[in-house]
This record gives structure tokens, C-alpha cells and sequence, in this order.
């Protein structure tokens, strides 16, 4: 006879002791209640017959009543999954299936999906973007729990939207954000018994709908579900039927979180018929759509603009188009200052132009925005050449390198070079094909596309770059209008304009791409305001009384500005007229308005051991050690402003670092093999920061990633720093003096941080900022073994430590020093 185990749903107080878990409290939004109680359920409530019944019921208490045979729990045995059914119909229930192991710990999900997976508790599974459509009730409803006595508490992972539907004919409602947040799709959560779950949406889709087969929508009360979001510049909801569609949108920013109820209120509109005879059709590349006459539509944006806004004008002749500004009932023909080019008839490109910027000012912003510009579009300045007198240097010919300074506004160029694969003019064949030495050496260098580099021009190899773009800027319009001249040889560059309307100091990072629109290799531009004798050079000399030319700023350094950047908000009415029907297309573009907080320590970006690449990080604002940092809002070449780091499990496929410069690399090891990315004639490891070959000058590879002239520091440059070797207290950084025993003048290191996950299943995609203010770690260009780096650190503003193999995965701040 086959055995079955039967596990209590139950919150009675008298029966089990699981809580009942509330709903929080939101902003213009109603409490609402799930949970598991003793008390038996019949379905019914608010007109709905039990033939009609789902998984949960809005009873006036919010309760969830399970049903007997048509409820279905995945319980979980480590990852293996077991289908547990529903017993009792009611609030409480029995969950019946077939023996499983002991375990110290059981963890379910509802409902059962045969493609979800768990590892300890963290388990993934779909939220679906097409939803049943019910009166009155919803369904949907993703919910995990775990127990250690067989008595679980279910906790809902979902919000609920709800929509009061009293408009006509409509067979679909759809929801989603204005700024393209993912809602639904693959849903990774944490069951446990006492923290709450924590959903996240890992690889998600931006739109939930919700219907009954195309049957037209009953007036009522309808929810559907989605993961717990924040939607920063509002929400849209859309209703659909064969009368044609309308929406209904607000600006305002919207706060859906896990166990809570978002409502539109009453939805009495009218469906409007779609003209496709005059109709404007819009692509943002995130959002589409179309503007029927009578319709009305409100595109939010964000203050930085988006330069992808596709348009399709549809009409049977000329066209009047006016625009209303921030309000103003008197339209104006033109609005330079929010578009750069008007809406015509037929197809184009709406460019909705930055708002305008106040604030974070400092005297290296001031001199920037003094700055004489120079070179021009026909001629531009060669980065090449004019970066040889950087840090007091007096090199000569062409130099390259993976990132170049910028110190005025102007136009810029760099030619299409491996990393420092040229110097002096001449061809630097050890930054790229280095003496062969032990396994640990990796001789040649590999690109893109896998294969080893044989000389040092991109074009002179199979994978040829054919145009350019800005992958992000940490600084809204530092440089734009990028493209690569020439025809395919060796001597094509890519050109960009810094303007001097938007200069400051900032961070970007261009890429060159192939006919397949890959990225074969990427640059650093760093616009920095300092002036010549604030880069001079500072002596470090270590315990050896070696001495070093070090940087007195990180790569890619942003001094601290006073006063938050704001951004003020638009708002731009259009409506277009065709002049043969009279007909009238309306809608309304905002962009809202921003601010990015006073930088307080400054900021730089950070990057993994061995990569060439840099992520932004810190806003430059102290926290708590215990917290994670707020990080650096930055731009994307589409001109969304956004924060972050995306994540991707790259492994150690040094050519996927290269064709993925945006990702952070999940894999703790990075590379995990090679000694010598950093320090090209490195062969072997070292598991001694201390060791005499810890204190050579490092020999710069292509992949490092400092400016002309500089490379990484060798770990036994700072043997004479401590906590003990440095002036007064820390504060936001430590003034380390330059000479062992106190001696020599002072340098400062800021605590910027550090990145880090080491969980490739965590529900926290991106790493996660800590110990801004509090503590750094400075990367070395040594190798401590195949999985690390040495670096500096210091931790909760308490010793220093030079002796420390880092994962490679991690992500730090440079310190470059002057190559030897």
C-alpha cells in the first residue's frame, strides 16, 4: 500500500505557534492581510460560487482558502521536488504526498512548479506575465515557507495590484512600470522560518496582464500579481478590447511592496478605437506603443533624457504639431530646449534633450568649465600623444593605454591598440606576448574573441572593429556623440566630443564593436580637474627603502563637491493635428526631475583583479559599516540613469571579461590559472606579500588598467604602511605617512569601499557596496594564487594589512603608480 505523509497548514494559537504575517503599511495604499488560521473556509464570498473558486479567495478579511484536490505544494528535499496535495478546503489544511527523506529542515513553495529549484532555502521559480483574470478574486499567488516540525506558515512573496474595472468591452488589463522594471518572470525568493522571504526577479519580463480567454471583463474588482517593486517614475495600467484600448498613467513614483495591495481606484474610461490612418507610434526600446486620436498618454522618463525614442507618424497628409511646456496653456511650434529636433509626418527620432543641472560644484569642476576648448570635430586631440606629460611624465611618441585623461573640454580621439600595446612609438610585443614561462604565464594575451593578440592594432587581427559607443558615464553628458573614423585599417580611431555645457569630472567607458555588434575591446576616459601640480607624483618608500612614484589620487579619482547635482523636471505636451480631418493626437512627455547627493569622501570606480575594465561604485556618502552604501547613479548609452552593476556568471573566460566590460563576474576565482594579468612577466605565485619578487616594478600588461605612463603598484610598495605609520585619526581615509618609522611627508587613501557576493544564487544579483567612510581594499598588480590578488585593506577603520589574498571576484579601487 502506498504510504503518504500529511504535513498541518495551521496558525491556531492552541494548535501550532506560527504567526500570523500582516501586510505593510504603504503610502496611499490599504492594508492587507494574508494568513493561515484554523478556521475552515467555504469559497462564495462577494458572488463568486465555489464551481468558481481559485487557490485564494478576497474574503473581507483577505484570507487564503486552500482547496481540497485542486491545490498542489512543492516541498522540497534539497533540490529534488515533491508534490504535496491539499486535503481540506478551508483556511487550514492538511498536505498529503508521498514519503520524502528527513531532512533538518523542510522548505515549500506554492504553487508546485516542476522547474523550480532550491539551494538551502533560496528558491526560484515563475511568476507568471499572463494571469488568469477572476472577479474578485486572485490567483497567482507565489508563496514559500519552511519548518523544522512539519507545521508550516505560508509567506506570500507577491503584491497585489487592484484594479476597479468599470469601463466597457474590455478583455484585457495589462500593468507594468514606466522605467521598464522587470515584475514578473523567473521570481528568487528565501523560505525560512522566521526572516521574511525577500523576492527578487532575476531574469524578468516588464508587463503583467491579466484575462479570461478573450471574454469581455465583467465591471468589478480584479488583481492581478507581480514581485514586490519600487517604480520610480510611476506605473501604467492598460485597458484592452475589441472597441480598441486606453491607458491610464501616473508620474509619481510608487512604492509595491511584498505583501501589500496596490489599487487604481475606479477605472470608468472609454476604450478608443484604433486610426490607423493617423496614429503616432513610438519605440523607446523598452516601451512601444501607439497614440491613437482621443487617447491620452503620459511617457515618463528620467531627467537624463533617452536618445532612442523611435517614432512612426501615420497620416494622410500634412500635419500641424504643437507643444505645451510644463503645463502652459499657450503652445508653442518649437522646444529646443526639451527636443533637438521636432515631430514631423513619417518616421524619425525623438531626442529628448538632459534637463538642466545645478549644484556639485568644487574648484576642479570650475576649472573645467574655464577651460578653453579644444580640437575639433575634423581634428581632433590624439589622447595618445597629448596624455605623455600626465603625472609630471615627458614620454614621447605614441603611447597607448585602456584609459586616457581628459582635462578640458573639447574633441578628443585614441587609435584602435591593445591596451599599451604601443609605447614610444614602437610595438610593446611584452604587453601582449610576454616570454613564455610556467603554466601560470599566459603567453600570448587572448581578445574578444578568444584568440591570443598578435600585434597591436585591433584591426590588424580577424575581428575588425567597425563602429563605436558609450557603454556608461558616471556624469550625465560628459561625452557624447562617439563614433569610429576611418575604413576598417590600422589607423582608424575613435573620436567623442567632451562639451563644455556638461563638463565635469566624471568617468565613461566607450567600445569598439564588430559587424556583429560584439564588443572587441573598451576604454576608459576619465575627465579630471586637477591641476598638474595636484597629479605631481608622492615617494613611497618601503621597508626595503625602496622607493616608488605613486599617483596621489585613484584611477579614475572624482573629487568631493559640495551641494547635491539637481536636475529639474519637464513636462512637454504635444498634440498633433492632421490638417485634412481635423483629427488630434495628444500626449505627454515628462521627464522627471532628479538629485544626486553632496560627495562627501569622493569617488572612483573599482575593478576586479585581472580585468581592464572599471565599475562605478560609490557616490562618495559615508555609511555605516554594517550597511550597504548607496551606489553611484550612472548613465547608460540609451541615457537611462541607473545604479547597479549588472552580474553574469563570466567563470574564467578572460575573453568573456573583454566582450563583457558592463558585467561583474559572479565567479569568485575570476580567471583562476594565470599569475602574470596584471604583471605580464610574472610566472609564478607568490603566497608572500613580503617576497623580494613582490617589490618589483610591475610590467605593464593589456590589461591593466591604468592611464598613460602608470600601471599597478606591486604589493611590497606599501610594506611601511599601518595604522601605527599614519597621521591623527581616520577620517573617511586614512593620511599614511610616506617613509617608514613616521618619516617623509603624508599621502592620503580614501575609504571608498569595497564590492563583493560570493553567492551565485543570492538573491542580490549585484554586489553589494560596503565600508564607504569606514574602510578600503586597494588592489596590487600581484597574484597571490590562481584565485587571487594581493591587496591593501583596512576594515572598520582599524589596522592595515598588506599581506592579504583577495578573491579575485572582488572589486577595488587603483592606486597606480608611475611606470618604471
Amino acid at each position: 500500500m502506498k504510504k503518504s505523509l500529511f504535513f498541518l497548514l495551521a496558525a491556531a494559537a492552541a494548535i501550532v505557534s506560527c504567526a500570523k504575517e500582516g501586510l505593510e503599511t504603504l503610502p496611499q495604499q490599504e492594508r492587507v492581510r494574508f494568513e493561515v488560521t484554523g478556521t475552515e473556509f467555504f469559497p462564495g464570498t462577494q458572488g463568486i460560487s465555489p464551481a468558481e473558486a481559485t487557490k485564494a479567495i478576497l474574503t473581507d478579511a483577505y484570507t487564503i482558502c486552500w482547496e481540497k484536490g485542486k491545490d498542489v505544494v512543492c516541498i522540497f528535499n534539497k533540490n529534488d521536488k515533491y508534490p504535496f496535495t491539499v486535503t481540506l478546503t478551508g483556511t487550514s489544511t492538511w498536505l498529503e504526498g508521498d514519503p520524502l527523506p528527513a531532512i533538518s529542515t523542510y522548505y515549500a513553495l506554492y504553487p508546485f512548479d516542476e522547474n523550480a529549484s532550491n539551494t538551502t532555502g533560496t528558491i526560484t521559480t515563475t511568476l507568471p506575465a499572463e494571469q488568469k483574470a477572476i472577479r474578485g478574486q486572485f490567483s497567482n499567488i507565489v508563496a514559500v515557507a519552511a519548518s523544522k516540525t512539519k507545521e508550516f506558515v505560508f509567506r506570500p512573496c507577491v503584491c497585489l495590484v487592484e484594479i476597479d474595472l468599470q469601463t466597457d468591452g474590455v478583455d484585457k488589463i495589462s500593468f507594468r512600470g514606466n522605467n521598464g522594471e522587470p515584475i514578473a518572470g523567473s521570481l528568487r525568493m528565501t523560505a525560512s522560518t522566521s526572516e521574511a522571504p525577500d523576492p527578487t526577479i532575476v531574469d524578468g519580463i516588464n508587463e503583467v496582464s491579466i484575462s479570461d480567454g478573450g471574454a469581455v471583463l465583467e465591471k468589478g474588482v480584479y488583481y492581478l500579481a507581480i514581485a514586490p517593486k519600487e517604480f520610480k517614475k510611476g506605473v501604467t495600467v492598460t485597458l484592452s478590447g475589441k472597441g480598441g484600448s486606453v491607458e491610464k498613467s501616473t508620474g509619481k513614483a510608487l512604492s509595491a511592496k511584498r505583501c501589500s495591495r496596490v489599487r487604481t481606484g475606479a477605472l470608468a474610461l472609454t476604450l478608443i478605437p484604433e486610426d490607423g490612418a493617423f496614429c503616432f507610434e513610438y519605440d523607446d526600446g523598452q516601451n512601444s506603443g501607439v497614440v491613437y486620436p482621443g487617447q491620452e498618454k503620459h511617457l515618463v522618463y528620467s531627467y537624463s533624457g533617452i536618445n532612442s525614442l523611435s517614432y512612426n507618424l501615420k497620416s494622410s497628409g500634412s500635419v500641424d504639431v504643437e507643444y505645451f511646456l510644463d503645463g502652459s496653456s499657450s503652445p508653442v511650434s518649437e522646444a529646443p530646449s526639451r527636443l533637438r529636433t521636432g515631430i514631423s509626418a513619417g518616421s524619425g527620432i525623438l531626442e529628448l534633450l538632459p534637463t538642466e543641472e545645478s549644484g556639485g560644484l568644487n574648484e576642479n569642476v570650475s576649472r573645467l568649465r574655464g577651460s578653453r576648448i579644444r580640437g575639433t570635430m575634423d581634428e581632433p586631440i590624439d589622447l595618445s600623444t597629448d596624455n605623455n606629460t600626465l603625472m609630471g611624465a615627458s614620454l614621447s611618441g605614441v603611447n597607448t593605454a585602456n584609459c586616457y585623461v581628459v582635462t578640458t573640454p573639447g574633441w578628443y580621439s585614441f587609435p584602435l591598440v591593445y591596451g599599451n600595446a604601443i609605447k614610444g612609438g614602437a610595438d610593446n610585443k611584452t604587453a601582449y606576448a610576454p616570454p613564455a614561462g610556467a603554466k601560470s604565464c599566459l603567453s600570448p594575451f587572448i581578445g574578444a574573441d578568444g584568440k591570443g593578440i598578435t600585434g597591436p592594432y585591433i584591426n590588424g587581427s580577424g575581428a575588425k572593429a567597425v563602429s563605436a559607443r558609450l557603454e556608461w558615464e558616471d556624469a550625465l553628458g560628459l561625452v557624447q556623440k562617439i563614433k569610429l573614423k576611418g575604413s576598417g585599417s590600422v589607423n582608424d580611431v575613435i573620436c567623442f566630443e567632451v562639451p563644455a555645457a556638461t563638463i565635469r569630472e566624471g568617468n565613461a567607458l566607450i567600445s569598439a564593436l564588430d559587424s556583429e555588434g560584439k564588443i572587441v575591446w573598451s576604454w576608459h576616459i576619465w575627465v579630471c580637474g586637477a591641476t598638474a601640480q595636484d597629479l605631481t607624483p608622492v615617494t613611497i618608500t618601503n621597508k626595503a627603502n625602496k622607493t616608488y612614484q605613486f599617483s596621489p589620487v585613484n584611477v579614475g579619482w572624482v573629487a568631493p563637491f559640495q551641494g547635491a547635482i539637481t536636475y529639474q523636471g519637464h513636462r512637454t505636451g504635444v498634440r498633433i493635428t492632421e490638417k485634412s480631418s481635423g483629427k488630434v493626437i495628444e500626449f505627454t512627455l515628462e521627464q522627471l526631475a532628479g538629485t544626486l547627493p553632496e560627495s562627501v569622501i569622493g569617488y572612483c570606480p573599482f575593478y576586479q583583479w585581472g580585468r581592464k575594465d572599471p565599475f562605478p561604485a560609490s557616490d562618495g556618502v559615508p555609511c555605516e559599516v554594517t550597511v550597504d552604501a548607496t551606489k553611484k547613479v550612472w548613465f547608460t548609452t540609451e541615457m537611462r540613469d541607473t545604479v547597479g552593476t549588472r552580474a553574469a556568471v563570466l567563470g574564467n573566460d578572460i575573453a568573456s571579461y573583454i566582450g563583457h566590460p558592463t558585467h561583474y563576474n559572479l565567479s569568485s576565482g575570476g580567471d583562476g590559472v594565470y599569475a602574470n594579468i596584471w604583471n605580464a612577466t610574472q610566472a609564478i605565485f607568490s603566497s608572500s606579500s613580503s617576497s623580494e619578487e613582490n617589490a618589483l616594478p610591475i610590467v605593464k600588461s593589456v590589461y591593466d588598467p591604468c592611464p598613460v605612463g602608470c600601471t599597478l603598484p606591486p604589493i611590497g610598495a606599501w610594506s611601511a604602511f599601518s595604522k601605527d605609520n599614519s597621521q591623527g585619526e581616520f577620517n573617511n581615509g586614512m593620511l599614511f605617512y610616506t617613509a617608514p618609522n613616521q618619516g617623509g611627508t603624508t599621502t592620503f587613501y580614501p575609504a571608498t569601499g569595497s564590492m563583493s557576493t560570493t553567492n551565485t544564487s543570492s538573491s542580490k544579483v549585484n554586489a553589494s557596496l560596503r565600508n564607504v567612510g569606514t574602510g578600503f581594499s586597494y588592489w596590487s598588480g600581484n597574484a597571490n594564487n590562481g584565485t587571487s590578488g594581493f591587496s591593501m585593506t583596512c576594515y572598520n577603520k582599524g589596522a592595515v594589512n598588506t599581506t592579504y589574498g583577495s578573491n579575485r571576484q572582488y572589486v577595488y579601487p587603483i592606486r597606480p603608480v608611475i611606470e618604471k
